[in-house]
């Protein structure tokens, strides 16, 4: 998953024929899997130490950047819907097909995406189960 993701990236990164709005919508998916499947490398490592039922140090920062990545490639996939749409549906407009407007999408993905989780963290127990 990380080469496909890397592999999506570099593509897009080198060749200046590739570069359009959906394709920065989908490299921002990309970056979005990758540090999810980051994540998940970096748990699957610390699970074979013998003591991590015992000694869980970040235990809530791993389950914060978790839920994080999560809510982050599902707003990815909705700003995604929300692209198409301005092409297939409002293709008059020719305001909601440009850089900005995607650029605008992308940040607000990211914002929601890092806010939205940080709710589980100022409760008691909110990242425990």
């Amino acid at each position: 998953g990380l080469l496909f993701c890397f592999t999506i990236l570099l593509v897009v990164i080198l060749n200046p024929i590739c570069r359009n709005p959906t394709n920065l919508l989908m490299c921002n998916t990309s970056l979005l899997v990758s540090t999810y499947f980051i994540n998940t490398f970096i748990v699957s490592i610390y699970g074979f130490r013998r003591e991590w039922a015992e000694h869980q140090p970040l235990c809530s920062f791993r389950a914060y950047c978790f839920l994080m990545s999560s809510v982050l490639i599902c707003y990815a996939y909705f700003v995604q819907a929300i692209s198409r749409l301005f092409f297939t549906v409002f293709y008059k407009n020719k305001h909601l097909q440009s850089y900005r407007v995607h650029f605008y999408l992308i940040v607000s993905n990211w914002i929601f995406g890092i806010i939205v989780p940080l709710k589980p963290l100022f409760s008691n127990d909110g990242y425990r189960y």
